[in-house]
Order: structure tokens, then C-alpha cells, then sequence
């Protein structure tokens, strides 16, 4: 059974592989923690006149509930709507989706993060998610997205949940789109206008280069949307098309894994680059045999029925064990990252 775990011939080596060696070794560990948080909350929150309209999210926090299963359209998520939450300060980590998805399309990787102890607001993009797609293909929604990410975090710390969150503890996790959306906050800068010679020269046609690469241009207020709070980044099926052939230097730690078999976003045109150009890279695991839609949650029944595309696997492929490792390496990536930048932060780097 292929899994997460097994190192792909392409895992970068130096320094940066001993720290991923040591991060999957240690998510070994990261499980008992979630016996001590029992149960999972969950909140749903929105904003009528957000950067770019109407924005919605959905928080999972840490609770005094009793595990159990709550059917939200057709999706089987881990939680219950409205549990007391849990005493303490807990880490903050915003999921941003891919393009045309939305706030649940990886609820199980949110509910486990809170049951290991994290709040998870996983935010639901506007104008590029699954009920509005008026925004795709457009320069300014790429930069819009990060901004929403930002915005959510305030309205987390100022907001009623505020007070259980370390403010010095906060992360993002990308799939797809929301990896550029992540990297952005970091602190990268694409060049959007590489995407247009980059579909130029691919074979098969893919989503990232309906319209030939060419994105909409308008009023984009590119400005910078680096947002310093965020303290590590995991990037799922990562694009690196807009990076190419330069160094990314941010200050937080940054994880990739990526899909050995993804024909959306082929490795070696998008991770494989990735892991070479960024300079705060600690992890690098590729899923053997995986499609680029093994990172979206394990399809409930309803769900298959409607979404077959995006809810089947390769043969061999396995992805309610894979989510069960994946899950777990994202628990120790960001407990990881956030001690060491405490650390470093307390000797002044």
C-alpha cells in the first residue's frame, strides 16, 4: 500500500531532509495528543462586505463535546456545531482551497488539527469557489485571496473565539491555488506573467491554462499581501509555474507534498522546482501513485454520487489512509515550525 511516508527518489537532501526525517518520525507521536481534545467544534462565520464581497468561513476548534459526526450538505464532518470550547490558547492555522472549491473541501484535515489541539478556519474564497466563479482567471483575484486569508485571521483574534488563540502561533495550509495563496503571505512574489509561456509548451491541456495562461488584467491593487503573522506554510499539490527560475526568500517554514501521479500540476514542472527555490524548506513528501485530488477529504457517499471525478483514486491508492498520515504530518509540521520559530525568536534569531 503506497503511503505518504515512502521517500520519493526526488526528496531534496541536506539539512532540510534531516528536518523532514525528523518531522514524519515524530508524527508518530502527534496521535495520543489527540485523545487529550476529545471532541471538535465547529462555528461558521461570514463577512457581507469583505475585500472581495461576500466571504464565508468555518471554524473547528477544541471542545467539550463527545466525538461524533455531523452531516452538512454532502459532507460527513467530524465536529458539533456550537460545542463549548476547550480552556487554553491554541495555535491558528486558515485552510485556503483550491480554485472553484470550498470551506469543507478539506474538513477532515480541519477537524483532526482541532482535535490535536488547533483552531482551523478554513475559508471559502469569493469569486472563485464552488457556488461563484466570477473571479477566476482574474490577475486581482490572486492577489485578493491572501487578503481574505488576512482578514480572517483579524476577524479570528478579534472575535468571539479570539481569546483562545496564540497570536504567536499562526500557519496556513494551501491546495492548489491556495499554495500560491499561501506563498504569497509568506512573502513570495509571483510573476503571473510567465503562465502564459509556460502553457505554451505543456502537452495535455490542464485548469491552470484554460484561456491559454493568459489571466484577465483590471483593477488589481497589486500591493503586497505578505502577512508577518504567518509563521508556516504547508502547500498541498503546490504551483510553482509562476516562480520559476527564481529564489524564494521568506522567514517562515514552508512544508510541500506533493501527488507522485498529479496530471493537473506534474511534479517535476511544479514541487520538484519548488523544493529547490525556497530557502525556509523543511519538508518535501510526495504520495506514490497519487492524483492531484488525493488532498481533498475522503468523498462521503452523497458526495461520490454527485463528484465521482473528484473522488476516485488510482488503483493502489488509499485515501482515508493516506488523509490518516497526511494529517498527522501536518499536526507535527506546525507544532515544529512554531517551536522553532519561538526558539528562535527568544535569542533574536
Amino acid at each position: 500500500m503506497a503511503t505518504i511516508f515512502e521517500t520519493s527518489k526526488r526528496a531534496i537532501g541536506g539539512v532540510y531532509q534531516r528536518m523532514s526525517t525528523l518531522i514524519l518520525a515524530a508524527a508518530f507521536t502527534t496521535l495520543p495528543i489527540v485523545s487529550v481534545y476529545a471532541g471538535v467544534g465547529i462555528a461558521y462565520f461570514e463577512i457581507g462586505k469583505g475585500v472581495g464581497g461576500h466571504l464565508k468561513w468555518m471554524i473547528f476548534y477544541p471542545a467539550d463535546a463527545d466525538f461524533q459526526t455531523t452531516e452538512i450538505g454532502p459532507y460527513d464532518v467530524t465536529g458539533l456545531v456550537g460545542a463549548k470550547m476547550k480552556a487554553g490558547k491554541f495555535p491558528l492555522v486558515v485552510i485556503s482551497h483550491g480554485s472553484s472549491a470550498g470551506m469543507l473541501s478539506h474538513h477532515d484535515m480541519a477537524s483532526y488539527l482541532a482535535m490535536s489541539g488547533f483552531v482551523v478556519a478554513a475559508v471559502e474564497h469569493a469569486g472563485d469557489n464552488y457556488r461563484d466563479s466570477s473571479g477566476l482567471g482574474r490577475i486581482s483575484t490572486a492577489y485578493r485571496r491572501p487578503r481574505e486569508v488576512s482578514e480572517v485571521v483579524d476577524a479570528m483574534l478579534e472575535g468571539p473565539y479570539g481569546p483562545g488563540v496564540d497570536r504567536d502561533r499562526i500557519g496556513v495550509v494551501g491546495y492548489s491555488a491556495g499554495t500560491v495563496t499561501a506563498l504569497m503571505l509568506a512573502g513570495a512574489d509571483p510573476d503571473f506573467t510567465v503562465l502564459e509561456d509556460y502553457c505554451r509548451r505543456i502537452a495535455e491541456p490542464i485548469a491552470l491554462c484554460e484561456g491559454g495562461g493568459r489571466l484577465i488584467a483590471g483593477d488589481t491593487n497589486e500591493r503586497s499581501v505578505t502577512d508577518p503573522r504567518i509563521g508556516a506554510a504547508l502547500l498541498l499539490a503546490p504551483i510553482g509555474a509562476m516562480f520559476h527560475d527564481q529564489a524564494i526568500e521568506v522567514d517562515a517554514p514552508i512544508g510541500i507534498v506533493a501527488a507522485e501521479s498529479d496530471r493537473e500540476l506534474p511534479i517535476a514542472d511544479h514541487a520538484n522546482p519548488l523544493s529547490r527555490q525556497i530557502s525556509t524548506l523543511s519538508v518535501f513528501e510526495i504520495i506514490p501513485l497519487a492524483g492531484h485530488y488525493v488532498f481533498l477529504a475522503p468523498c462521503s457517499d452523497a458526495l461520490k454520487a454527485v463528484k465521482q471525478e473528484i473522488c476516485s483514486d488510482p488503483p493502489f491508492v488509499d485515501r482515508q489512509h493516506e488523509h490518516a498520515l497526511l494529517n498527522s504530518l501536518a499536526v507535527s509540521f506546525f507544532n515544529h515550525s512554531f517551536d522553532t520559530k519561538h526558539r528562535l525568536d527568544a535569542v533574536g534569531r
